[in-house]
Parts: structure tokens; C-alpha cells; sequence
């Protein structure tokens, strides 16, 4: 799985995929930056998309939480084979929603978690920067 600090080696319908997850977050704060991880495998790429923490001056929450667009997500995949909701999941060890199916003509695994993976200490955006932020491999700069 490639880490979110080299989004520049990240294929462009990726990118356009982890947009389109964060345009289907609505945040209950001003902004809620995405970060995303990918691998492949036998042809299926998997991505993981979840809310990168979030700075409150000094202090970093986990996520600020959001609303995610359930109906929209998965129609902007050219097939859906799989929709599925996870309250709790032995990989992540957090509630997620998976989506498999074609998109883009890539067969992919899409897991949108609902907090971050332990393993992400780095906080994304300041609270009071306007917009979402995507954060990860390929994010612009």
C-alpha cells in the first residue's frame, strides 16, 4: 500500500477518484481534508480515503465528522458490483464503507473509513481554511 506522501507517483483517474470522495463529503466544519493510500493487486486497485485530523489551534482532533453521500458516490463508478457498510472491520479497525466495482475502466476496491487509520499522526488543514483539502499521492500543491 503506498503511503499518502507521494501522491505525484499516483495514476490521474485516482486522483480524479479521491476528488470525487471528497466532493461526496459534506463536513460538519469549514473543511475536512482527504487522505488516501492505494495499492494493487492481480489487477484490483484498492484505495483507502479517509479524513485526515484536523488542527483546533493546538490541539489535533481525529476528524471533525461528516455526512457522506451515499447515493452520489457510488454513481460516479461506470459499474458497482458491492456496496457495503462495516460498523466495525478487523483491517482498519473502524467503521468504513466499501465499494467495489469499475471505474474508469480500473477495477477498484474502495474503502472510505471514517476516521483515520492509527497510523496517521499528521494533522491536514487548519479548521479555518476554507474549502476541502485532499491530502495524499497526486494531491495538488
Amino acid at each position: 500500500m503506498h503511503e499518502e506522501n507521494n501522491m505525484s507517483q499516483a495514476p490521474e483517474w485516482m486522483k480524479r477518484l479521491v476528488d470525487v470522495v471528497a466532493a461526496s463529503l459534506d463536513p460538519l466544519a469549514e473543511t475536512n481534508p482527504v487522505g488516501y493510500r492505494y495499492g494493487e493487486d492481480g489487477g484490483v486497485w484498492e484505495v483507502v480515503t479517509y479524513p485526515k485530523p484536523v488542527e483546533l489551534g493546538t490541539r489535533t482532533h481525529s476528524t471533525i465528522g461528516f455526512f457522506l453521500d451515499l447515493k452520489g458516490l457510488p454513481n460516479a463508478f461506470d459499474e458497482v458490483e458491492a456496496m457495503q457498510w462495516f460498523a466495525f472491520r478487523r483491517e482498519s479497525d473502524v467503521p468504513e464503507i466499501v465499494i467495489e466495482g469499475t471505474y474508469e475502466e480500473h477495477q477498484v476496491l474502495l474503502r472510505v473509513l471514517a476516521e483515520p487509520p492509527a497510523d496517521d499522526e499528521e494533522a491536514g488543514l487548519m479548521l479555518d481554511t476554507p474549502g476541502k483539502g485532499v491530502t495524499g499521492e497526486g494531491a495538488p500543491s
